[in-house]
């Protein structure tokens, strides 16, 4: 198996992840318009920029990750290679909201490190591998 492909899978997962977040966000946005919800009650429409982040938080947080899931991607950490733990992976996904508005920058470093660390990875102390090679 190649050196990088984890690092280039980890483009189509989030593709597909962006895709099921932003999907079930937009459902239930539509439901809310047409039970005339966002209407009647304007501060709704302003608690729409706030289920977008949680909605990716959550996603992350619980390490639902479909995509990496369909290309058999992992989240481990980075010294064991043991599955990633709770404290790493909330603080992985907490840093990976707050840097989504750099989202170029944060393509350039993993493909650039030796591990395939993004700048989330690296400040939680993951990396992301293909399944085999999960430790334990």
């Amino acid at each position: 198996m190649h050196k990088d492909d984890a690092a280039a899978l980890r483009i189509p997962a989030i593709l597909i992840d962006l895709s099921v977040i932003l999907g079930v966000v937009g459902t239930v946005q539509r439901f809310l318009v047409e039970f005339g919800w966002l209407e009647q009650h304007p501060p709704i429409e302003w608690l729409m920029f706030a289920v977008i982040p949680i909605a990716f938080f959550v996603y992350w947080a619980l390490n639902i990750n479909i995509g990496k899931r369909l290309f058999k991607l992992a989240i481990v950490d980075a010294d064991t290679l043991r599955p990633a733990t709770v404290p790493q992976l909330f603080k992985r996904s907490l840093l990976f909201c707050f840097l989504i508005s750099f989202n170029i920058l944060l393509v350039i470093p993993i493909f650039l490190s030796k591990k395939n660390q993004g700048f989330h990875d690296r400040l939680a102390n993951t990396v992301v591998v293909r399944k085999e090679k999960v430790a334990g």
